[in-house]
């Protein structure tokens, strides 16, 4: 979601643990059945779970939905880029 100065937002939208919106989503690290890593305005997210499979994903506004069984949301506290903790 962009604001009228152009800077992005960010948000988590959970629905029964099944569905998920994030906005403020600036580059996709990592999809896989059983995490989706995400680069977003705010830091690093890590969603963990079954099934996750993303649905959309909007790179011009930083939208982006998954659906599938989500254990856990967690931002990454690590100022190092998570892209090279992942390739070590």
């Amino acid at each position: 979601t962009y604001r009228m100065d152009n800077q992005r937002n960010h948000s988590i939208t959970l629905t029964n643990r099944k569905d998920c919106v994030l906005t403020g989503v600036t580059k996709t690290v990592l999809t896989s059945p059983d995490k989706i890593i995400v680069t977003s305005v705010m830091g690093d997210v890590v969603v963990t779970g079954k099934q996750l499979r993303m649905t959309s994903y909007d790179e011009k506004t930083g939208d982006m939905s998954f659906s599938g069984e989500i254990d856990g949301i967690k931002y990454s506290a690590s100022k190092t880029s998570l892209v090279k903790r992942l390739l070590k």
